[in-house]
């Protein structure tokens, strides 16, 4: 049989003297007697068994214990002798035994043993203390690497950051999403209300177009025919027709009640981009084959009065005074037009990328312009009046509210930002729309609506 370790024997003498003290008790002990009673021979006991200890010879290969030196320098290493003897017990161990609070003695021999502290009664355990020290050192480096952190998320995220930052300062809390549905299976590319906001047509690269009651989101009517993606929508001025562009190089007219089709027009070699309809009921379509035709909608039939812009024609804009047409597209030029005899007036330039929206204010006084360089520009007959910056992606539609206070703004970015018309021309408001941003109208009533490319309509009112 193997003879016992000093550790062993270290713990036979502990248990021991527990017991020897319980028995001298003539009552329960409480945890506080507990307390005196060990503080008295504690550590004179310990003391003297291991120098006991220390002077017997070792019998049997076993790990060294910690050399404690004389008997006054126990307590230094008291901490480690508790550990030991406390890590080595389990459920059953004869510490429980003691008559008394016995699972108050870890407490009690703590503070007794622990080095350098004062003795006092209900002193929780050297255990306790650990956790709430390491609890403490986490919230200090918690602390200390937020704002690593957040410089991070500046550096890897500048343009994403800066969104924020200008939602967050921005009062964009004066406008609100107020209605929400899905109206295609695809990207809504185009939409167009009628002149009295009763009516919403869109249209979408799942080839149908729709008609809507804006008030409620209920469909009231689809219109299939199409071959391709349809572009471009727009009301006849006397609502009785819808007209459609698409990319199928067609224009097609439809009735609304009952809701069928009527006419196809064609004449275009390209996809068709853009459509406009002046106050007396002449169509103008443009495409990627370059040019800019006029149609008579009474008559199905196209006028002889047509526009070369030399280039592919991306977006187009009626002055609401029927005195000039706006062509932009990918020369990086706005091109005003006479709507009376097709004669080029002037060329707007300094957008950096092709021209992608174009749109005239209700009052005639301004016309804007989008671009795949991220920016607006205001013009004011043929001069610059402000650019606008903010975007980050490419300009994809505009609109100007009825009543002359906002210019609104869609992007690529799934943002939708409104400028307010002053001479500062400042943003008032970022709204995001979960999407690319492919169609703007407000309605008379002063709510904005907007398509995008996750095939949903979205309805936004100011507060």
């Amino acid at each position: 049989m193997e003879n016992p370790s000093k550790t062993d024997k270290l713990r036979q003498a502990f248990a021991d003297k527990l017991k020897q003290i319980a028995a001298d008790q003539t009552e329960v002990l409480k945890a506080s007697d507990i307390q005196s009673l060990v503080a008295k021979t504690a550590k004179q006991d310990i003391a003297k068994e291991l120098v006991k200890l220390d002077a017997e010879p070792e019998q049997t290969a076993l790990p060294a214990l910690p050399d404690h030196g004389k008997p006054e320098e126990v307590e230094h290493d008291s901490q480690a002798i508790t550990a030991t003897m406390l890590a080595s017990t389990d459920g059953t161990t004869e510490e429980e035994q003691v008559t008394g609070d016995a699972s108050k003695l870890p407490a009690a021999l703590d503070a007794v043993l622990r080095p350098g502290v004062p003795v006092v009664a209900g002193m929780p355990p050297l255990p306790t203390l650990v956790p709430r020290r390491r609890w403490l050192w986490l919230l200090c480096c918690f602390f200390l690497c937020l704002p690593l952190a957040v410089a991070a998320i500046c550096y890897l995220y500048p343009e994403q950051v800066g969104k924020w930052l200008v939602q967050w300062t921005s009062p964009a809390g004066a406008w609100r999403e107020v209605r929400t549905w899905t109206a295609h299976a695809d990207s809504v590319m185009c939409l167009a209300l009628n002149k009295d906001g009763q009516y919403l047509a869109t249209g979408s690269s799942d080839r149908l177009l729709k008609l809507w009651r804006p008030v409620s989101g209920v469909e009231l009517a689809s219109f299939s025919g199409h071959n391709n993606v349809v572009s471009a929508v727009a009301f006849h001025p006397g609502g009785k027709w819808l007209l459609s562009g698409s990319y199928d190089e067609t224009i097609r007219l439809w009735t609304l009640v009952p809701a069928r089709h009527v006419a196809t027009l064609a004449g275009h070699e390209d996809s068709v981009t853009a459509i406009a309809v002046t106050t007396d009921g002449k169509l103008v379509s443009a495409g990627y084959d370059g040019t800019v035709r006029v149609w008579d909608t009474a008559k199905q039939k196209p006028l002889p009065l047509k526009f070369q812009p030399g280039h592919a024609v991306l977006a187009l804009a009626c002055h609401p005074a029927d005195t000039m047409l706006a062509s932009g597209g990918e020369m990086k030029i706005v091109q005003l037009w006479s709507l009376a005899n097709g004669k080029q007036l002037t060329t707007l330039t300094g957008h950096e990328d092709m021209v992608t929206a174009l749109v005239f204010s209700h009052d005639g006084k301004y016309l804007a312009s989008g671009s795949s360089d991220k920016t607006v520009r205001l013009w004011q007959t043929e001069t610059l009046v402000a650019t606008l910056a903010g975007h980050q992606d490419s300009v994809t539609a505009l609109a100007f509210s009825h009543d002359g206070k906002y210019l609104a703004s869609g992007s690529g970015d799934k943002a939708i930002r409104l400028w307010q018309m002053d001479k500062q021309w400042r943003q008032v408001a970022l709204l995001n729309t979960l999407g690319k941003v492919c169609a703007l109208a407000f309605t008379p009533q002063g709510q904005l609506v907007s398509g995008g490319d996750n095939g949903t309509v979205r309805i936004w009112q100011e507060k």
